[in-house]
């Protein structure tokens, strides 16, 4: 930056603002609601059976002789270990004192282990951010016309592949 305060050089491209759109974002407050809210979206989707996604405890979770697909919650992800299969047995033999009836009618859902998903939802949030600050004025001189014409592109394509992210890590 000049004396004057304006930009020396070639312009930044469009994908440094992203990336430090994605640095800028706080996984709990940004990237895990639109990872939830997305999960939901691609799994109630043309369900036939019911959907329920991130149960609190085990009593949220009726004990019915109908199928039930039961998503975990992207903070937990499939490891193995006996803590967690504990847990889900738990979960899955049991509504609160009461053993269930049904327990072969819950199928789970669990994340593989990895940060695909979020580093994909945290890409979509990214470029919408960078949306934003280009149709608020925050960006404009700074930014080349022909790359900008392509963010709904490049947005399309984000939340695309956070969506398949879904499917690759349950």
């Amino acid at each position: 930056v000049g004396s004057d305060g304006y930009r020396i050089g070639p312009k930044p491209k469009l994908s440094k603002v992203v990336a430090e759109k994605r640095a800028s974002l706080d996984e709990d407050r940004d990237v895990l609601p639109e990872a939830r809210r997305l999960i939901r979206l691609v799994f109630e989707m043309g369900s036939p059976v019911p959907v329920i996604a991130f149960p609190g405890d085990g009593a949220s979770v009726r004990d019915t002789p109908r199928l039930s697909l039961l998503i975990a919650d992207p903070i937990l992800e499939w490891n193995g270990t006996a803590d967690l299969r504990e847990f889900l047995a738990k979960w899955t033999y049991h509504r609160n004192n009461e053993s269930r009836l049904f327990p072969a009618s819950l199928i789970w859902c669990l994340r593989q282990p990895g940060r695909v998903l979020l580093a994909r939802v945290e890409t979509a949030l990214a470029w919408r951010a960078v949306r934003q600050d280009l149709a608020a004025g925050l960006l404009g001189a700074d930014t080349d016309p022909q790359e900008a014409r392509g963010i709904d592109a490049s947005i399309r394509t984000a939340e695309q592949d956070a969506r398949d992210a879904v499917w690759a890590d349950y």
